[in-house]
């Protein structure tokens, strides 16, 4: 199995570390935006026109955490 410092000796050039940097904040900003909207009330999505079993999807679709 390789680790983080394996991978990372195997980046070399500044376009690849920006490359993997962009991707992470990527991750990182689209984690937050779905958390956020899950964790909204059901008044709140209800008004914004996206319904509980919607939010639950969206989030749940994009960080594969379901086996369906």
């Amino acid at each position: 199995m390789q680790t983080l410092s394996d991978i990372a000796l195997k980046i070399r050039r500044p376009k690849d570390w920006m490359h993997a940097l962009h991707w992470v904040v990527e991750q990182n900003a689209n984690y937050r935006a779905s958390h956020k909207l899950r964790s909204m009330t059901d008044e709140r999505l209800e008004d914004m026109g996206i319904s509980r079993e919607d939010a639950d999807t969206a989030f749940y679709k994009r960080f594969a955490l379901r086996d369906d």
